[in-house]
C-alpha cells in the first residue's frame, strides 16, 4: 500500500513536471522571442497583439 502511494505521486509529479516545465519554458523565453520580433519587426505592424503580450 505504501510503494503504492508512493509509485501514484511520483506518477503525479511527473504528469506535474510535464505539464508545468514546458509552461514555464514558454515565460522564460518569451521576452526573448519579443526582443527578437521587436529588433527585426520594427517596420511591421500587422500584429498588433505581439505588442500587448510583450509590453
Amino acid at each position: 500500500m505504501r510503494c503504492r502511494m508512493k509509485g501514484q505521486a511520483s506518477c503525479i509529479a511527473r504528469l506535474f513536471a510535464l505539464v508545468w516545465v514546458p509552461i514555464l519554458l514558454l515565460l522564460l523565453l518569451l521576452p526573448l522571442l519579443c526582443s527578437f520580433y521587436h529588433h527585426h519587426h520594427h517596420h511591421n505592424h500587422h500584429h498588433h497583439y505581439y505588442y500587448y503580450y510583450c509590453y
